[in-house]
């Protein structure tokens, strides 16, 4: 049974479960969890729901809609965790927390403030007990600053799994690593990309200005204005964070193919050989900002970029398919989802399909603003918006809005048994249908619909 365990579904980021869905008009409950950015619902084997809240806890919901336990992973500093759970096979769930820290170095006769953020990788069984945490290792420069990351863990093996994550350390620039922690220890870690700090532009904020711009958000008793006045959704969150792609389908059932964009340029891929990752391809970007690799059954791996080109590699090779690549009127910073044929991406204000040649096949204006991702079902789907809950047959031609769901940055998830997740920014978690099974039918472009907009 697919399950929706990790960030955008499963280990590639497919985006797409086989499970028939209804239209998300009628909502089934909805909860008030804590303040979200980013991070989106996980789903477990027994439908138990997990999210990360900007305060620091991560909640677990039954699936009647009720609160089965909060877990606080902060302690004494104020902290955050902005990426989504991740859920093993074994059923415990994987979380990283980040803490933003001062230091005062008072030598040489005047006081420099140090800026120190560290990110730590909790280890929960499903009652909510923590197992264990693992701090993410200092940089072995003489700053000695702490690597965080704001993306999510990505899991892989069965019992006593491997947990992926990236980790940042500002130095006087920044090193960007690829970390990979078993039953809380550090079993290696590699080298991804140094470079200096991003130039002053004055385009808006960077990576550097995302933690203030969430704490501002949390600490502040003003509801965010999603009216276009006010505070941009970047201001307020920050762009996403690209997390990472795990590969083990096939061929690569033993030995996954891990993808990791480097929060620079460059897309590279490597193999895992226990206990070393192998170094496979590389590709580089004119965009400074790419979303998160998702890669699907057929081989092919899509990116999208901040200029709004949606790139297509060969994940086995990394050619590069189906050039002249299309380009969107806007940034392309979620990632992409898709069953086969057709790839569904969400553009700011636009709901974009590629054919399987990189031609538009059809796209739709909507109403709000979406930098989160698409979600599949078997006959749906889902963009959440600023200015509603979309759901879409998937030849766009026929779509409900839920006007009452306020969201545009955590993305939708879909349970084993139907229904539709989805976290709004008034702090609310939404649930939809439900009470459906899977299908081992291939979804349909044309579900049956009335004729006119439902």
């Amino acid at each position: 049974m697919a399950r929706w365990r990790q960030f955008h579904a499963d280990g590639q980021n497919q985006g797409f479960v086989p499970i028939q869905t209804t239209i998300a008009q009628q909502p089934k409950w909805h909860i008030e969890i804590g303040p979200v950015g980013y991070g989106s619902p996980v789903i477990g084997a027994d439908n138990t729901i997990y999210i990360g809240t900007l305060k620091g806890e991560i909640v677990a919901i039954n699936p009647n809609g009720t609160i089965k336990w909060r877990q606080a992973l902060i302690g004494n500093h104020p902290g955050i965790i902005t990426g989504s759970p991740a859920v093993a096979k074994d059923g415990n769930i994987y979380v990283i927390s980040t803490v933003n820290l001062q230091s005062r170095d008072h030598r040489g006769g005047k006081v420099v403030v140090r800026r120190i953020r560290k990110s730590t990788l909790h280890c929960l069984d499903p009652s909510g007990r923590i197992v264990w945490s693992f701090q993410f290792p200092d940089n072995a420069a003489p700053s000695g600053l702490g690597g965080y990351t704001f993306s999510s863990p990505k899991v892989w093996g069965d019992q006593n799994p491997f947990i992926f994550v990236p980790a940042i350390f500002e130095t006087s620039g920044f090193a960007f690593e690829l970390l990979v922690i078993q039953s809380g220890n550090l079993v290696f870690r590699t080298d991804i990309a140094s470079y200096p700090p991003a130039p002053i532009t004055g385009e808006g904020p960077g990576l550097g200005d995302i933690l203030e711009g969430i704490w501002d958000f949390i600490n502040s008793p003003v509801d965010f204005d999603t009216s276009g006045v006010g505070p941009t959704l970047e201001e307020t969150f920050g762009f996403p964070e690209p997390t990472l792609a795990i590969v083990d389908y096939g061929q690569y059932a033993n030995q996954p193919l891990v993808i990791i964009e480097d929060n620079y340029k460059a897309l590279k891929v490597f193999r895992w050989e226990f206990p070393i990752l192998i170094p496979l391809w590389t590709k580089v970007s004119k965009a400074s900002l790419r979303s998160t690799p998702a890669t699907f059954v057929n081989g092919l791996l899509a990116i999208g970029e901040s200029d709004g080109t949606i790139c297509f590699y060969d994940v086995d090779s990394g050619n590069e398919l189906w050039k002249p690549w299309y380009k969107a009127n806007h940034s392309v910073l979620a990632p992409p989802a898709s069953f086969g044929r057709q790839v569904y991406f969400a553009a700011d204000k636009k709901l974009i399909v590629l054919d399987a040649n990189s031609k538009l096949w059809e796209q739709h204006d909507l109403g709000g603003r979406c930098l989160g991702a698409v979600a599949l079902s078997a006959n749906f789907a889902y963009v959440s918006a600023t200015d509603g809950l979309y759901t879409f047959s998937f030849d766009l031609q026929n779509f409900s809005k839920n006007s009452a769901v306020i969201g545009g940055i955590s993305s939708p998830a879909i349970g084993d048994d139907g229904t539709v997740y989805v976290m709004d920014l008034r702090n609310t978690l939404w649930a939809f249908g439900g009470q459906t099974t899977a299908t081992s039918q291939r979804p349909s472009h044309h579900p049956a619909f009335p004729n006119q907009k439902f």
